[in-house]
């Protein structure tokens, strides 16, 4: 499994060519439907670069998202949570040390422990955006925030902190 992975990985990086990957960290704001605590949540984003095009409405980049929190339900155990998704991301300011963007994706999260009837494993819609701001030339500080729904219409806040290394500038 983790030579498939790793072939994976490759083969994207050949295929996109200008590649990013950002470890980030931050917190959860969970809807009092969940009856989810708010919890600390790390992640990673692998971002495939398309270009840099002139106008604003051009999806420039696409990224894939993994997510872990480390939570638990209020008053009664631990709850666990790993959300796997991608994103469309439309950067604007392209040229500029600092570069807001927006972004609208889709995945799958699933709970490692117990579930109870407003949470369950499933899909769910991401919207947000945040800013990026060039370091040098291969790093750039990443704030985002952004809006997860699921199927059962539960909402989960997602603010993150990261610091982005891009392997082909």
């Amino acid at each position: 499994m983790k030579r498939l992975f790793i072939i994976g990985l490759l083969s994207a990086y050949l295929i996109a060519g200008d590649m990013a990957i950002t470890p980030v960290i931050g917190m959860t704001n969970n809807s009092d439907d969940t009856k989810l605590d708010n919890d600390l949540t790390y992640g990673l984003r692998l971002d495939f670069n398309r270009g840099n095009y002139d106008d604003d409405f051009s999806i420039n980049r696409l990224q894939l998202t993994l997510d872990y929190s480390e939570g638990s339900y209020k008053g009664f155990g631990e709850a666990n949570v790993l959300r796997m998704g991608a994103n469309a991301i439309w950067d604007f300011a392209k040229y500029s040390q600092v570069s807001p963007f927006i972004l609208a994706g889709v995945g799958y999260q699933a709970f490692e422990f117990g579930k109870i009837a407003t949470n369950s494993d499933g899909l769910y819609a991401s919207f947000g955006g945040g800013l990026e701001i060039e370091i040098d030339e291969k790093l750039d500080i990443v704030l985002e925030g952004k809006d997860l729904v699921d199927e059962n219409n539960n909402n989960y806040l997602l603010g993150n902190i990261g610091i982005k290394y891009n392997f082909s500038k």
